[in-house]
């Protein structure tokens, strides 16, 4: 399960992702969909050429329905993305984190070993 936070005003806000599809490879998409203190939300983007860096919309299905731009960088150790939010394209109105659980790290991990030996 992938979960994350944004910052805003110095203060985290919590995120959950559902649907979350994304593989950090040259020019990939990076799509899902999720909810947060402000409402339910889809996203969409890409990866950048090399697949470290990525950038996507969040595009809110609730309340207001604004936009929030996000850039940020693949950090593989994670595994996850850090990077800047902005309610424009560009802007680095605050920091965000998506991680994925260790749980699902591990189980993932577990599932394919199991596979590979069958």
């Amino acid at each position: 399960m992938w979960t994350g936070w944004y910052e805003q005003d110095g203060q985290q806000h919590p995120v959950k992702f559902q649907n979350f599809k994304a593989n950090p490879q040259p020019r990939a998409p990076i799509s899902g969909d999720g909810v947060d203190e402000i409402g339910q939300f889809v996203f969409d983007g890409s990866f950048n050429d090399d697949g470290a860096k990525v950038r996507f919309k969040k595009q809110y299905t609730t309340g207001t329905k604004h936009a929030i731009y996000y850039q940020g960088d693949v950090n593989k150790s994670l595994p996850g993305i850090r990077g800047y939010w902005g309610f424009a394209p560009g802007n680095q109105d605050g920091r965000f984190e998506i991680t994925l659980s260790k749980w699902s790290v591990y189980a993932s991990t577990i599932i394919y070993l199991f596979m590979k030996l069958n």
